[in-house]
């Protein structure tokens, strides 16, 4: 599908007792109903774009399956209806979760929170409310919060994860550490607590040194995640010049170890 669906007005006071249908993109009551797969609903029109945009338009045909269905059904319809919906769940965890982390890499993080949100919802779906799987959904809608400027929320999804993480320490690995710590660290920038957010980061480049090895990719991330904050350090005590890469490259120097050092032991 390519173009907007037409969406039916919706009305909250009509809905069975007991029964409430939010907006998918920011929780209020919904006066909208998506007019195809007629499971989704939005407060007007602008979320609905906004949904449409970031993932309705890759999954709105497949919720269509996820319609209650009406009528008697023999049990073994039902287990098979039933396995058949837990695969789809876990094929549009993996796709909405793909979707978000691209629009996030693009820096389109509204259009992001949608595909996230959905992420998320998928997930519980398949896995239940605290399971490690949880994590990397939570860790997502952060990051969008996070680019959006909605810190309060991201903090809530962070502390989600790590609670789970906390909750389940065996079962996560290194990775998922690595990951929950730098969008802490991203965090705690964002806030200016620099002090938090680069211990944050060092431990990340510790997860990801163990899950990777040092000069993989994913654990460069960390650095270059270190040395913005190292940048924001030094433009908030006023040094502004023109040896601006310098003073990162010494203070990543001077630094690094001295962090890894420290959550080594």
């Amino acid at each position: 599908m390519r173009h907007l669906p037409a969406a039916f007005p919706f009305y909250p006071l009509a809905n069975p007792k007991g029964v409430e249908h939010s907006c998918e993109v920011c929780s209020k009551p919904a006066y909208l109903q998506c007019g195809v797969c007629r499971i989704t609903y939005y407060c007007g029109i602008e979320h609905q774009k906004i949904d449409w945009v970031g993932i309705h338009k890759k999954i709105c045909l497949d919720l269509i399956s996820f319609r209650e269905s009406k009528g008697f059904v023999s049990k073994d319809k039902r287990e098979k209806k039933s396995e058949e919906l837990q695969n789809k769940n876990l094929d549009l965890v993996r796709l909405t979760q793909l979707e978000a982390q691209k629009l996030l890499f693009e820096g389109k993080s509204e259009e992001a929170l949608p595909a996230a949100l959905q992420c998320l919802k998928f997930a519980v779906r398949a896995y239940g409310i605290a399971c490690v799987e949880l994590v990397s959904p939570y860790l997502v809608l952060a990051e969008s919060c996070i680019g959006l400027g909605k810190l309060n929320q991201a903090e809530t999804y962070l502390a989600q994860a790590q609670w789970i993480v906390l909750k389940a320490q065996h079962e996560c690995s290194n990775s998922i550490q690595s990951q929950l710590h730098r969008k802490l660290g991203l965090l705690y920038a964002a806030k200016c607590n620099y002090e938090l957010a680069l211990e944050c980061l060092a431990k990340d480049i510790f997860y990801a040194s163990l899950e990777y090895g040092t000069d993989h990719i994913r654990t460069a991330g960390g650095y270059f995640q270190m040395a913005e904050v190292f940048y924001a350090m030094y433009k908030a005590n006023g040094n502004k010049g023109s040896h601006d890469q310098n003073f990162q490259k010494s203070q990543l120097n001077l630094c690094i170890p001295q962090l890894l050092q420290k959550f080594q032991k």
